[in-house]
């Protein structure tokens, strides 16, 4: 059956019955009992009857009521016998009675019924209506100038009429819909990018108003907020409760849903963890089997921080949905906060197994291996994922941040970019390109960037704090405040706007105002472990260690299992040189979460400083958030045996890694350090020259060149007419990173030796400052300062060498440099204490 003929329109209007269409109302007013009069009166009603009936009503009432030509059609004769309906006589009598009260039907035939309306009401009452039904097609169901607002304006001015009831219903229905929509979508993984990726992969030829209605709908749906659809079905069942009380009831379990998880969008706001589980208990109490309420309690229980609970609940949903994709990413995240890496990444691999041709899959794995410094692996994942989809953003933006940490800043600021020009509106893009920028002293690139990403990005709280720390990493805290105080009045409960705010007064000494900043940020949020670390930083300073020490026990109360908290008490104390409880915090932390990436790189730290090469070895080999079949495992190792000058063992792993990748520059300059360590020069000057050859523009292959340039000529002597070269590769190296030890160091080595001590001295004096632990460039430092003539800060210097770890005393006494100082009392007081019987000698 067709309501219409090819062609033709059906008509449609509130005043047919309670608002329907013309051939809908005689079908069921047909079946209700009166086609039986078309045939045989028996109380069954066949198809014939019902065709008989239809076409004996529609054309005539369309025409005469509606000035419409509309013919319904119906198909195949052998049918046409078949029983449809069965008449209940008792229900006819109800439905003929109802059908005189409301008008519509067969009442057409006395004339259309106007409901006593002046034209003026009819007017106003049809333009407001009329707009809801356009608000209703555009999908604008709630807001300003929304179907609901025109609804509520109906009910206002016009409450009972025909019209204000069909509007009601087809609200309650269009806000049902809206949310089976947005379930839909939710189980098919489509947030607003994928639907916006779908619109860009449409060809010319198939594009048409049909598609893209469709497509703004599925956007509309997507990017509205669920506890916002929460509250769109809270408004239908409360209108339908009246009429059908258990239909109404069946919705309520997705009600709660909506709510709850409303938690995890700007609804957030406007409940607390404990009611967003409440919604969603009472959401399982009603839908018992529906996999996106676990999923829900599967997140809830992850951010209350009980990954146990969660992985139980992740479990259910991925059984009762196994093909759904969500419920693994939350599984593998279950087991990363777990530690359990295999069964992580085996979760991440199932949900690529789902649809191996999803990017974003690759992604989720890629930043897994980021977060286990299996930086190899991630790179692999993200390069797939580009692959499959150039146009992923995340992929170039995650491949920005790896070339970055790895200092290779060309690399990076072509992914960064690359990333902003697939997706303006990607923020940490635009953070990693400033921060780039920033690194390589382009400050001005920098800022245009971080003015960009407020130009684009509509989380303007966010982009303000970026900005801020911008001006806090160059010092300049009054600046950086101004920024923070814009991200938190913006959004009053920006945990992190008020913490950067005390930051930045603490390191202007303003520690008043640092302890209120701090409290603002405790007041957000009570549960917040790192503004009670942040206020115990404020009592340590004023020298209040009992309140210190309860801010500190009161953040470790908080979140006893959060090794991040862990792991910055520790680097507190490391800060103030108190090694053996930094260490004592570091290794909680480590045990707290095996393999913790921060304590452990933290602990190795101090290992250095200590010149506890052994621990550090020990170290790395037993922590598990790196791979020992890495390539990044092999040159580590490989490089802290070469600064124990196990030169042989050294060997063995660089050349494992560049086994796994004969062409990394990294791997290459490594080997040519370890065969300059065994005075084999020449094969060393080969690797540096391949690994220039790869990454011309790596710092430390300039360094390393230099360092072969230097050392070709002799450790004891070097030839005048090298110097000049050792200095353009050394100063080409400290141009490129200045914070590297290695430049500086042998730049200050160069000058001493061309007896240029001034200059020497502040070369080293930088080399000790980016790496504190190396003890021989202090020695070297008094050494220049004795030549320099400044014997007090030589004298100094030898006391800083030997409180870092210089044991060579001997040196003392035959190194000629020291010759000015051995009459004065400093010096003798310090070859008294270390080389007891130098007067006999």
């Amino acid at each position: 059956m067709l309501a219409t003929g090819a062609g033709q329109e059906s008509c449609e209007d509130a005043s047919i019955g309670t608002g329907h269409g013309l051939f809908t109302w005689y079908l069921v007013d047909g079946m209700s009992g009166m086609a039986d009069e078309m045939g045989q009166k028996d109380n069954k009603i066949t198809v014939e009857e019902v065709q008989k009936y239809v076409q004996q009503n529609v054309p005539n009432v369309a025409q005469t009521k509606f000035k419409r030509k509309q013919e319904p059609y119906f198909c195949c004769t052998e049918n046409s016998s078949k029983i449809v309906s069965i008449v209940d006589p008792a229900y006819l009598q109800k439905w003929l009675e109802n059908r005189k009260k409301t008008g519509g039907g067969n009442s057409f035939r006395g004339g259309f019924n106007t409901r006593g309306m002046n034209s003026a009401r009819d007017t106003a009452l049809m333009e407001a209506y009329n707009l809801f039904s356009s608000a209703v097609k555009e999908s604008r169901l709630t807001g300003k100038n929304s179907a609901e607002y025109y609804y509520e304006l109906m009910t206002k001015r016009f409450p009972g009429d025909n019209y204000t009831v069909d509007a009601q219903s087809t609200l309650a229905v269009e806000f049902i819909n809206f949310a089976q929509s947005k379930i839909n979508l939710y189980l098919d993984c489509k947030d607003p990018a994928a639907i916006q990726k779908m619109r860009s992969q449409i060809d010319e030829d198939e594009k048409s108003d049909e598609v893209d209605a469709s497509l703004d709908r599925m956007e509309k749906v997507a990017r509205q907020e669920f506890f916002e659809v929460g509250n769109m079905l809270e408004k239908a069942i409360n209108i339908i409760r009246q009429d059908d009380p258990d239909f109404a009831k069946s919705l309520m379990g997705r009600m709660y849903f909506f709510k709850a998880r409303g938690y995890f969008g700007k609804g957030k706001q406007k409940l607390d963890i404990t009611n967003a589980f409440q919604f969603a208990y009472a959401a399982l109490a009603g839908e018992k089997n529906a996999s996106y309420v676990m999923q829900t309690l599967a997140a809830l229980h992850l951010d209350n921080n009980k990954p146990d609970s969660a992985v139980l609940y992740a479990k259910k949903a991925i059984s009762a949905a196994p093909k759904w994709r969500y419920p693994y990413l939350t599984l593998a995240y279950c087991y990363k906060i777990l530690n359990k890496a295999d069964s992580a990444i085996k979760y991440y691999r199932k949900s690529i197994e789902l649809n191996p041709g999803n990017a974003d899959a690759y992604v989720d794995l890629g930043h897994y291996y980021y977060s286990l410094s299996r930086t190899d692996s991630a790179l692999t994942n993200y390069e797939r994922a580009l692959a499959i989809d150039a146009s992923n953003a995340y992929a170039s933006n995650n491949i920005g941040w790896i070339y970055h940490d790895r200092k290779v800043y060309d690399k990076a600021i072509g992914y960064f970019k690359q990333s902003i020009g697939k997706d303006a509106k990607l923020v940490s893009a635009y953070n990693g390109l400033s921060k780039t920028f920033f690194e390589t002293g382009q400050f001005d690139s920098a800022r245009i960037y971080y003015s960009k990403a407020f130009a684009n990005y509509q989380d303007k709280s966010i982009v303000n704090v970026y900005i801020g720390n911008f001006y806090r990493d160059l010092k300049q805290f009054d600046s950086a405040k101004v920024y923070y105080r814009l991200a938190a009045e913006l959004d009053p409960n920006y945990e992190e706007a008020f913490n950067n705010l005390g930051r930045a007064s603490f390191s202007l000494k303003q520690y008043d105002s640092a302890n209120i900043y701090y409290r603002r940020a405790l007041n957000v949020n009570p549960y917040s472990a790192h503004a009670l670390i942040n206020i115990g930083m404020v009592y340590k300073e004023l020298k209040r260690s009992d309140s210190t020490f309860y801010y500190f026990e009161q953040a470790i109360k908080m979140e006893p299992g959060n090794p991040s908290i862990l792991n910055n008490l520790g680097a507190i104390y490391a800060d103030d040189k108190n090694f053996d409880t930094a260490k004592i915090y570091f290794r909680k932390a480590i045990d707290v979460r095996p393999g913790h990436k921060a304590a452990s790189n933290n602990l190795m730290k101090i290992f250095k400083q200590l010149n506890q090469l052994d621990s550090i070895t020990s170290l790395i080999k037993t922590t598990s958030f790196v791979d020992p079949a890495s390539e990044t495992f092999m040159n580590d190792m490989g490089m802290l045996f070469l600064d124990q000058k196990r030169y042989d063992s050294a060997r063995i792993y660089i050349r494992r890694a560049l086994s796994k990748d004969p062409a990394n520059a990294q791997s290459l300059s490594n080997m040519s350090l370890v065969l300059q360590g065994m005075k084999q020069y020449d094969s060393a000057r080969i690797y540096l020259q391949r690994a220039n050859r790869i990454d011309p523009e790596n710092p430390i292959i300039w360094a390393n060149l230099a360092i072969a340039a230097y050392t070709n000529t002799g450790q004891a002597y070097m030839a005048l007419e090298m110097y000049e070269e050792a200095r353009q590769f050394l100063q080409q190296a400290f141009n490129l990173d200045s914070a590297a030890y290695a430049p500086a160091h042998n730049l200050g080595l160069l000058y001493h030796a061309q007896s240029q001590y001034q200059i020497a001295i502040r070369y080293l004096q930088k080399a000790i400052i980016n790496d504190p632990s190396k003890n021989k460039a202090c020695y070297e430092l008094a050494a220049s300062y004795a030549l320099n003539n400044q014997p007090e800060q030589a004298i100094l210097a030898i006391r800083q060498a030997i409180q870092r770890g210089y044991k060579n005393y001997k040196t003392l006494l035959d190194d000629p440099d020291f010759d000015i100082l051995k009459n004065l009392k400093g010096f003798q007081d310090i070859l008294d204490q270390y080389v007891p019987d130098w007067k006999n000698k």
